[in-house]
């Protein structure tokens, strides 16, 4: 890559201009390994759904079930985890994303997220966390135990 490219300022507009679609960050940050932390960092900022994150283990750990549901197929390897905990570093919002039909969207369950919290409290996993909407929760939004563990 050119050094004149080797510019933060640079790196933040062309992946402003790539920002509009998530799919063209994420081949960004696939292909170029200058860009792939900036990128990742600028895909991962704003979640509508924690569903993404466990997305990223192994396919053989999880399934999507019934009325979109996640189920853990098995138990994931303390290193299968470490792809989530690094996505999660990354998030700096968690928002309510009205503009998606609600069928369409994968849901996390109570249960599964008291599994992954009991691995790594939510002050760990989300360390740069700067807002939750606990509309963007809206499956464990009466579980005021397990969202009292984002304070």
């Amino acid at each position: 890559m050119h050094r004149a490219i080797l510019n933060d300022d640079i790196f933040h507009i062309i992946l402003q201009n790539v920002k509009t679609s998530p799919t063209d960050l994420r081949n960004v940050a696939l292909t170029c390994s200058t860009l792939s932390a900036p990128a990742l960092d600028m895909l991962w900022c704003e979640q509508s759904n924690l569903a993404h994150l466990i997305m990223c283990l192994p396919e053989d750990t999880w399934e999507i079930g019934d009325y979109g549901t996640i189920n853990i197929l098995r138990e994931p390897l303390l290193a299968e985890w470490e792809r989530v905990i690094m996505n999660a570093s990354r998030i700096r919002s968690i928002v309510r994303n009205w503009s998606l039909v609600y069928d369409d969207v994968q849901k996390l369950r109570g249960p599964l997220l008291q599994r992954l919290f009991r691995l790594w409290p939510p002050t760990l996993l989300f360390p740069n966390l700067r807002a939750l909407h606990f509309d963007a929760l809206s499956d464990v939004s009466s579980d005021f135990c397990l969202l009292r563990k984002f304070f």
